[in-house]
C-alpha cells in the first residue's frame, strides 16, 4: 500500500499490479520464515493476524527477538495497515477488482 497506482510513472511496458494481504496459508509460511530468521520458537503462540502484511509479521518477529518477549507481547507494538488505513485498502481492492 506504499504507492498509489495513479501516481506511478508510465513505463514502456505499462502494467498495474495489486497484491492483496496474504491469506492464512501464506501468513503461516511468513511466520515460519521470520521465526527461523530471528531465532524464535516456531511453536509459540502467535497473535491474531487476520489482516497483517508480511512486513508486519516480520516486524513482530524482529521486536520479539530484540525485546526478548513472546510474539503475542511484541504484537502489541504492531499496528496493521489494514487497521490504520482500512478505507484505503478497501478502495484499492475495489479499484483493482476486474482489472
Amino acid at each position: 500500500m506504499a504507492a498509489r497506482p495513479t501516481r506511478w510513472p508510465p513505463t514502456p511496458l505499462d502494467a498495474v499490479y495489486f497484491i492483496d494481504l496474504p491469506d492464512s496459508r501464506e501468513r503461516e509460511l511468513i511466520w515460519r520464515m521470520h521465526s527461523e530468521r530471528f531465532g524464535l520458537d516456531p511453536a509459540q503462540r502467535r497473535p491474531s493476524d487476520a489482516d497483517w502484511t508480511g512486513a508486519e509479521i516480520r516486524a513482530c518477529c524482529r521486536l520479539a527477538a530484540l525485546l526478548d518477549v513472546p510474539l503475542v507481547e511484541a504484537a502489541l507494538n504492531v499496528l496493521p495497515v489494514a487497521v490504520t488505513a482500512g478505507e484505503s485498502v478497501e478502495r484499492l481492492r475495489s479499484w483493482a477488482s476486474g482489472r
